[in-house]
């Protein structure tokens, strides 16, 4: 595995992460997100080919951030979604507003975890997402 862009292979998707001048969107920060195939890298440039474009050059000094897919994976994004669902399902449940004065709030918070545990395992199964890990420049 690289462990930095020049060691990746040819032909490996990256994710460059490129200092812009402006935000793209309103809460985003201001940064280019670019994914291509790798073709080489200098000491001054990093080269990749995006999907259906030609060869791109972008300076190493531009690069905040670089990371080399890892591919999708329906386990690792269940896992990943379902722990993230249920600490939210948790949190929303614990910090309500209704008054529980049935001494039940314990486990209703459990039953809000569960809950979020396998609605986000379902989603994460179904809809596997990309798995990115980071390399230096």
């Amino acid at each position: 595995t690289a462990q930095t862009l020049a060691d990746t292979r040819t032909g490996e998707r990256v994710r460059l992460v490129i200092h812009d001048s402006l935000r793209q969107g309103v809460f985003q920060r201001r940064r280019q997100d670019v994914i291509g195939h790798f073709v080489r890298a200098n000491p001054d440039s990093v080269w990749i080919r995006p999907l259906g474009a030609s060869d791109l050059g972008v300076a190493r000094t531009a690069i905040a951030r670089a990371s080399v897919s890892s591919g999708a994976s329906r386990w690792k994004s269940a896992l990943l979604l379902g722990v993230g669902w249920g600490l939210g399902m948790a949190a929303a449940v614990a910090f309500s507003d209704e008054n529980t004065d049935d001494g039940h709030r314990g486990r209703d918070i459990w039953i809000g975890a569960g809950v979020g545990v396998g609605a986000g395992m379902v989603v994460g199964a179904k809809l596997p997402f990309e798995l990115w890990r980071g390399v230096k420049p």
